[in-house]
């Protein structure tokens, strides 16, 4: 009875060690919703160029995430730009040596999760204008006509008396002058606008204050107390397994962070475990626990992914990041987002943000570039507190 009571005993600390809160690196799922599509229609006129835009494919999501598109019928002379929808005329020559009168296209929709695939009909509208024709001459032949001059003939004189013309000299005149009055035009200077940056006083407060909210991780329990930032190379290093498209997002969104960086921060990929200074590791839950043991980030097995970043003690210069992308539930934003994360960032309230919980975009808004840009400006500095943060991001608003 006693060791039945132990092993309670020990499931029970076991369990709440493991219902722990952690660090907030961690993007939960939401239940997905899928995205709609309902039947749609378009014309092409048969005399169309290659190029042209039928029109955008409508597809909604309740959940509001980026749509991607994919036309799945073959052997068309159509095809469908993946991020925007658009339907487009890709080869006019196919269009003519098909002759059909119409298409009925199948097209898929996925929110990155969940897909569905929709009919989207197109009508090939046949041109009735004529070939333009070249008209006949309408000019006639030249022809010699009979001369028609009459025989000279001897007029009777009819010399009139003669006669002294009166004067025609005009009188003179003056002419008037043709020089404009010299005019003081207004002068064309714009108002001299009181703040030189065009951001107005209430934008520059928003973007401070969200700023402190992302950098010092006020979304957590227990946020940070100074900043936090890598200071010089970030050797990244892809393993477990990635697909080629993951492997190129990755190297793709790490040249977009040096782009937007201008102190001394340059993150690029290595080949060699023990040359990275951070890893981004694809596998499953029980992958990463497995072949991550050593891994100070915890995976959760219904999180998307997580992220765990050291820094050098008191310098709080981050020295090591580490990323886990779930292969089972991850979204492509899920990489950017995790790989944020290791780079200073906390959670963002704005929804529109690809640091927002769940994140549902995969590109970066005005605002996520503002924030990568401020926090790798030479003017923020690891260890900084709250109080010289904000005064150095209303410097670099000026």
């Amino acid at each position: 009875m006693k060791s039945v009571g132990a092993i309670f005993l020990v499931f029970f600390v076991f369990f709440i060690a493991c219902s722990k809160d952690e660090d907030e690196t961690n993007e939960t799922v939401e239940k997905n919703n899928p995205p709609s599509m309902e039947s749609q229609s378009f014309t092409v006129a048969s005399t169309a160029n290659k190029g042209t835009v039928l029109g955008v494919i409508e597809a909604t999501d309740a959940d509001e995430d980026e749509l991607s598109y994919e036309l799945v019928s073959v052997d068309t002379p159509f095809s469908v730009v993946k991020l925007k929808g658009e339907l487009v005329l890709s080869d006019e020559v196919l269009l003519a040596k098909m002759d059909k009168k119409s298409y009925e296209l199948k097209v898929k929709v996925s929110d990155g999760v969940d897909s569905v695939t929709g009919v989207v009909k197109v009508e090939v509208l046949i041109s009735t204008n004529p070939e333009p024709t070249t008209p006949e001459p309408t000019n006639p032949e030249p022809t010699n006509p009979e001369p028609t001059n009459p025989e000279p003939t001897n007029p009777e004189p009819t010399n009139p008396e003669p006669t002294t013309p009166e004067p025609t000299t005009p009188e003179p005149t003056t002419p008037e002058p043709t020089n404009p009055e010299p005019t003081n035009p207004e002068p064309t200077n714009p108002e001299p606008n009181p703040d030189p940056s065009g951001i107005s006083e209430a934008e520059k407060k928003r973007l401070t204050d969200l700023f402190v909210f992302m950098a010092f991780r006020k979304s957590n329990n227990s946020p940070n107390t100074t900043i936090k930032k890598w200071n010089g190379d970030m050797k990244v290093i892809v393993t477990g397994s990635p697909t080629a498209s993951d492997r190129t997002l990755v190297k793709n969104f790490l040249v977009t962070l040096n782009e937007l960086a201008t102190d001394n921060f340059n993150a690029y990929l290595v080949d060699n475990l023990s040359e990275a200074t951070a890893e981004v590791y694809f596998g499953s839950y029980d992958e990463v626990r497995r072949e991550r043991s050593n891994f100070e980030l915890t995976p959760k097995r219904n999180n998307r992914g997580g992220s765990h970043a050291t820094n050098g003690g008191t310098s709080k210069i981050i020295k090591k990041g580490e990323v886990w992308i779930n292969t089972e539930t991850y979204r492509q934003s899920t990489i950017k987002h995790e790989i944020l994360h290791i780079i200073g960032f906390g959670h963002s309230k704005d929804e529109n943000s690809i640091m927002h919980s769940p994140s549902r975009f995969l590109e970066l808004s005005a605002d996520d570039e503002f924030m990568i840009k401020t926090l790798y400006n030479p003017s923020i500095k690891a260890k900084f507190s709250e109080s010289q943060t904000r005064s150095a991001v209303k410097d670099i608003l000026k």
